[in-house]
């Protein structure tokens, strides 16, 4: 009996590490994804900011640019935000950070990026 606990222990700590080394991947993974997004429209932002000196770019275009870019800072907010929250949950409420979790996948979406277009 007493190597039936140990054996139901044993299991129970191997799940327990096993969903704390997933959620640590799963918040490295996005955490790496949301500072390339940064980048991307950083590198974005410099040649568009080179273009409108160099004069390739004309004013209504350059504005529509800047539109852009401010809804892509936005997104990208929005997206850091929602892991933060992801990591403030607590593992030992599951559903809790299922919800926190899905929030983050929607929120990663490259769609509502232009920096991806």
């Amino acid at each position: 009996m007493a190597e039936a606990a140990v054996g139901a222990l044993g299991a129970s700590a191997t799940l327990v590490a096993s969903k704390v080394g997933y959620s640590l991947a799963f918040t490295a993974r996005h955490e790496n994804n949301y500072r390339a997004e940064v980048l991307d429209t950083e590198r974005i932002s410099d040649a568009i900011m080179k273009a409108r000196k160099s004069g390739d770019v004309s004013e209504r275009d350059f504005i529509a640019l800047l539109e852009q870019r401010s809804i892509s800072i936005e997104h990208t907010t929005r997206y850091y935000r929602s892991i933060e929250e992801y990591k403030d949950v607590s593992a030992l409420h599951v559903t809790e950070k299922l919800a926190k979790r899905d929030c983050v996948r929607k929120n990663k979406d490259p769609s509502q990026r232009w920096a991806r277009a």
